[in-house]
């Protein structure tokens, strides 16, 4: 995962989502960034079904994720220990 890490090799952010997806249920990916992130991150996601040696796309999205910003008398504190945002995705396979 190039795009999630800098020069140095830090991870800037964490994906989460299922092992396992069942056909017509919500898939729920979470996005975590981390200490090292830049402010704002574009996710883009793609599933794919693998049948034999076909691959096909079955769903994409894409979801901007930005750091949370907390202002406590004149600082400016970043919260990078929670989930930013959760994107629901339906199934379509």
């Amino acid at each position: 995962m190039g795009s999630g890490t800098d020069f140095v090799g830090r991870p800037k952010f964490l994906l989460t989502a299922p092992g396992i997806i069942r056909p017509g249920r919500n898939v729920t990916i979470g996005v975590e960034l981390l200490e090292h992130s830049p402010s704002q991150i574009t996710v883009k996601v793609e599933l794919v079904k693998m049948l034999a040696n076909l691959t096909v796309s079955v769903l994409e999205a894409e979801g901007v994720f930005e750091k949370e910003i907390v202002t406590t008398k004149g600082f400016e504190l970043q919260d990078d220990t929670k989930l930013k945002k959760v994107k629901y995705l339906k199934s379509t396979f």
